[in-house]
């Protein structure tokens, strides 16, 4: 029931953020099929001029000539083993291996999060400017919010223009996977591209500390146990209250209550309990300027593992797990 939850969450929240892009990415998915990473960055350059401009260029052609082609279950395959007898030797092999997944993703139109990320940071080396590949754990279903153990399953870009880093992610902005259909849907989401570091770990937590990119790194722990968040949480401009956990105990009759530090001046709030069949209305008390209440009844026993999602003008925005308080 989860997958399906989290599925027809994402394809009702799946829509772009447009900002000032609008001629820029009409011009670029008009681009013809470049086979050449070296041709596309000359078409890149000689189109825009900002450093801004021709990173959005990249990312909006990645995003609209690849396509997600395998199902999740199939990403965490082995790592490549490299045999190698020095440092040079390893960086050899390392950088062989990334060569063929761009020439093959390239040239097949198609890869999976990795691919995505290499051909991202590939375009933007050509382009001269200092890119990273990063790695790390991607928090896309509540269901993961309760695994003792967790790995690496992501991959994404950091990009250094004009004086400081910025984030990335192509996958996620070319498109989402429908778990009840078993297919990528090709959607592109604005959010993933340059988003601000303290949404963006919010659902992608890096193998290193410093690609937070945040002046307080958070801990594994409490990226794990918070809420997910979909694209109109951000759209939307809500603030959730720090530290609001994504797991909680309640029983029968219990009242949640949800705090925001900030929510639209006009919103309508509803929640669901595993699915979207009958949405709630949510009763909203705005303490003070920036403090808002919301109140949920349940007045259905919780079975374990229970999904409850938070709407804002029927778009959902929040995904919290509900288990049973053991009396």
């Amino acid at each position: 029931m989860s997958k399906l939850v989290f599925s027809l969450c994402l394809l009702l929240s799946a829509f772009s953020f447009s900002q000032d892009y609008g001629e820029l990415d009409h011009a670029v998915r008009n681009y013809p099929k470049y086979v050449s990473l070296e041709n596309l960055a000359l078409q890149i350059q000689h189109d825009f001029k900002t450093d801004e401009e021709q990173v959005r260029a990249a990312f909006v052609w990645v995003t609209h000539n690849i396509k997600y082609y395998k199902s999740q279950s199939s990403v965490f395959e082995p790592r490549e083993k490299f045999v190698y007898y020095s440092e040079f030797g390893k960086k050899y092999q390392v950088r062989k291996n990334e060569l063929m997944k761009i020439d093959q993703a390239l040239q097949e139109k198609r890869g999976v999060c990795i691919d995505y990320a290499l051909l991202l940071n590939e375009i933007c080396s050509i382009l001269d400017f200092p890119s990273k590949v990063l790695t790390g754990i991607a928090k896309s279903t509540i269901e993961n919010m309760s695994k003792k153990q967790w790995y690496k399953n992501h991959a994404w870009n950091a990009v250094h223009i004009n004086g400081t880093w910025k984030l990335m992610d192509p996958t996620l902005g070319a498109g989402y996977w429908d778990l009840r259909k078993n297919i990528f849907v090709k959607k592109f989401q604005d959010h993933f591209f340059f988003t601000e570091p303290s949404n963006f770990i919010k659902d992608h937590f890096p193998g290193k500390p410093q690609w937070q990119l945040l002046n307080e790194p958070i801990l594994v722990k409490s990226f794990m146990e918070s809420p997910i968040f979909y694209p109109a949480y951000f759209l939307k401009k809500v603030e959730l209250v720090s530290n609001t956990k994504g797991i909680w105990e309640v029983t029968k009759n219990q009242k949640l209550h949800i705090s925001f530090n900030k929510l639209p001046k006009r919103y309508s709030l509803q929640y669901s309990l595993d699915g979207f069949q009958h949405l709630k209305g949510v009763r909203v008390k705005k303490l003070h300027r920036r403090s808002y209440l919301s109140i949920l009844k349940l007045r259905k026993k919780i079975k374990s593992d229970t999904y409850l999602t938070l709407f804002l003008e029927n778009k959902p925005i929040l995904n919290f797990k509900l288990q049973p308080k053991n009396n």
